[in-house]
């Protein structure tokens, strides 16, 4: 690869990282406010590399991925839609959840299935589209069960999951034994 393919794929490379930041700020400490700004100010640092990313594009990098205008013209919409999601969910968030319950996840599996937007819009070959609707997905699956009350909410999270995976046609009875067995 060269500095060209680093280029165009600049939004998807700076949305990672900062997947990877936000992870890791996480696991470090808690904080709501902090966990969300930093995710919309992440979302609006990747609108702003889309111009840099416009000035290599039209580009194909590798076999798997093309940037061309369309793809960009996309990214800045999921991009656009995802900073509107933080900022409307984040006055949710405070009050359906109590501050010690932790709702920081939530930011870190909506950049996540950004990410898999992103990928899925610059996908060329049938490998990036299965990765990039694979993280999307799973993401969210987990996404669904955001209610005020977690347990019944994660049990469907974990049946979802489980039941509608179309590599494991045969999980969904096992799912359910498991799950309902774990269930108070």
């Amino acid at each position: 690869m060269i500095l060209q393919d680093f280029i165009a794929l600049s939004p998807i490379l700076t949305l990672g990282a900062f997947a990877l930041v936000t992870m890791l700020a996480i696991a470090f400490q808690r904080h709501h406010a902090r966990i969300a700004t930093f995710t919309f100010l992440s979302c609006l640092f990747t609108l702003a590399t889309l111009p840099w990313a416009a000035s290599a594009a039209p580009r194909t990098v590798t076999t798997l991925l093309v940037v061309d205008r369309h793809a960009l013209l996309y990214m800045g919409l999921i991009l656009t839609a995802t900073m509107v999601i933080i900022a409307l969910s984040y006055r949710y968030l405070i009050f359906q959840f109590r501050e010690e319950e932790g709702v920081e996840e939530y930011y870190l599996l909506l950049l996540l299935a950004t990410f898999g937007g992103l990928v899925l819009t610059t996908a060329a070959h049938f490998v990036s589209f299965f990765l990039g609707f694979e993280l999307l997905g799973t993401s969210l699956c987990s996404l669904i069960g955001y209610l005020r009350t977690r347990t019944p909410s994660a049990r469907s999270r974990g049946e979802i999951l489980l039941c509608h995976h179309p590599r494991q046609p045969f999980s969904c009875s096992v799912s359910r034994c498991c799950i309902s067995k774990a269930a108070p």
